[in-house]
């Protein structure tokens, strides 16, 4: 009996599919079943099939009966849909995944802010070029053959202290304080290597061997590392108060003599700080502006005592240029190298080195600020990404609240695959990064806005059909194209409603916005 019933239910399968097969045929002039029913005629209407000899009415009822057919493939898609809805899910999350994988293309971040002072406009682009093209351009010096020379990356760090109390900084204690920060900061390795200047120098000692009887000279090969002095011991007014002396003797007061000091502040014995700013001050005359000591130092509005008077400042600066050599003769073998060098250095190691406060300092009521380009950059980010922390939560919940209103889980995923894929550009702009802050956060209610004045437009687009110019007649299309042409103008009438309604809200919404962000600036 069970072999009965698979056969009639193979036999029933097997007749479905023919009368479906001979229904999608039919229209076409393929009656199959008929014609084998009726002792071959079906294969005289396949040949005359083959050869084109059709009806009128046959020719015209397949286009149709195919078109019907294209129309039913959105319903069968939809049935399927119901049916599995998780195998479909998980197939177009692979899909998307494939998308991405074959479009994803790795670049690196431009951290370079002067880039975002250019405007991408024609008068802006003109004016660009107009200036590359008047920048004179310095001949080589020596022949063509031998014109590589060694070349310098500069980069000055400034460090300004500020006695919170209103107090005066020129009192020993507070500036024995400075000193030591200083001096903590030189004795990093960090600092030790990136101010530092590698030297090879090459001796020759004797080394006799007893057992041979004679002596053989053994070529000794000695690397020496020196410190730069713009960055060790760098420009400091305490280099001044605590100077060390040339002479290997000590300090000589015999007639007629004078005494080489060094402004290193590696001595022992304090410089009364009225004679070093009497000093300062007298050598103003002398020096051109860039190197006038009392003016970099101290603030502009700092006037030197007299008549005894104690000099008082609460704030004093320090300098330190970093120098590196690049080419020919230099540290580095090429600009590139030198330049990822004092970005890590600036960067990494020395924004974390000014970050770390100091105990002494503290004691003492001394903040220390600090001031450079790299390490401003550094402090951009490290905000940034402090910041990025801090919204996490918010921004996961906005992005929700986004996917459930588009529902669209991969829109911005996608967006930004796009976006790299078709921009070709070699790196992403910061300002592509901080773009999803104001996408999410500043354009996501004018995302709410449109989609509810989208889904209240489906029951109140109330626009006459009158208002269409030149409407086509309905009598000469047939129940689909009436369908699609309905459809349309249903389109029509949303969009219209959308943009009545919403509109003037859409452009309340963003002047709101536009008036908090200039509200809020510095």
């Amino acid at each position: 009996m069970g072999r009965e019933d698979r056969f009639q239910r193979n036999s029933a399968t097997s007749l479905k599919m023919d009368i479906d097969a001979d229904r999608w045929a039919e229209p076409c002039g393929w009656h199959m079943r008929e014609g084998i029913d009726a002792g071959g005629r079906g294969n005289e209407v396949v040949q005359n099939a083959a050869s084109g000899q059709v009806s009128d009415d046959q020719a015209q009822s397949c286009p149709k009966s195919l078109l019907r057919s294209i129309k039913n493939l959105p319903e069968g898609y939809l049935r399927a849909l119901v049916r599995c809805p998780l195998c479909f899910f998980l197939l177009m999350q692979l899909l998307v995944g494939v998308l991405v994988g074959a479009c994803w293309r790795s670049g690196d971040l431009n951290t370079d802010f002067s880039d975002f002072l250019r405007a991408n406009t024609g008068a802006s682009l003109r004016y660009d070029a107009m200036q590359q093209a008047w920048q004179a351009l310095s001949p080589p010096s020596g022949r063509r053959l031998q014109s590589g020379t060694m070349g310098y990356r500069h980069t000055l760090a400034t460090l300004a202290y500020y006695k919170e109390d209103g107090g005066n900084l020129l009192e020993e204690r507070s500036l024995f304080a400075i000193l030591s920060y200083e001096r903590k900061l030189q004795a990093t390795p960090q600092w030790q290597f990136f101010c530092g200047n590698e030297i090879v120098s090459i001796s020759q000692a004797p080394a006799p061997t007893v057992a041979a009887g004679n002596g053989t000279n053994e070529t000794e090969t000695e690397t020496v590392r020196t410190q730069q002095i713009s960055c060790a011991p760098g420009e400091s007014l305490v280099n001044y108060i605590w100077p060390s002396y040339e002479s290997p003797s000590g300090i000589s007061v015999g007639p007629a003599e004078r005494q080489h000091l060094v402004m290193d502040g590696s001595g022992a014995r304090f410089f009364p700080v009225e004679a070093v700013v009497s000093a300062l001050r007298d050598g103003e005359d002398r020096l051109p502006s860039t190197l006038a000591r009392l003016g970099r130092m101290f603030p502009k509005d700092f006037v030197v005592p007299e008549g005894g008077e104690a000099p008082h400042t609460d704030t004093l600066r320090s300098f330190f240029l970093f120098s590196q050599s690049y080419g020919p003769g230099g540290y580095y073998d090429s600009a590139s190298a030198a330049n990822a060098a004092r970005n890590q250095f600036h960067g990494g190691d020395l924004h974390q080195l000014l970050r770390q406060q100091d105990e002494d300092l503290k004691e003492h009521g001394i903040r220390v600020f600090y001031s450079s380009g790299l390490l401003d950059e550094a402090d951009i980010f490290s905000a940034l990404f402090a910041d990025v922390l801090l919204s996490v939560g918010g921004l996961a919940l906005v992005f929700l609240m986004i996917c459930l209103h588009t529902q669209s889980l991969l829109c911005i995923p996608l967006g930004y695959v796009f976006f790299k894929q078709f921009s070709n550009l070699p790196k992403i702009s910061i300002v592509n990064c901080v773009s999803t802050f104001v996408i999410i956060g500043v354009g996501s209610d004018l995302v709410f806005l449109l989609t509810d004045a989208w889904r209240q437009s489906a029951s109140r687009a109330t626009v006459p059909e009158e208002e269409f110019e030149n409407p086509p007649d309905d009598s000469e299309l047939d129940h689909y194209e009436r369908s699609v042409l309905a459809h349309q103008r249903h389109l029509y009438r949303r969009l219209a409603w959308v943009y009545a309604n919403a509109g003037v809200s859409s452009i309340t919404t963003g002047l709101c916005g536009a008036s908090s962000g200039l509200g809020t600036r510095d």
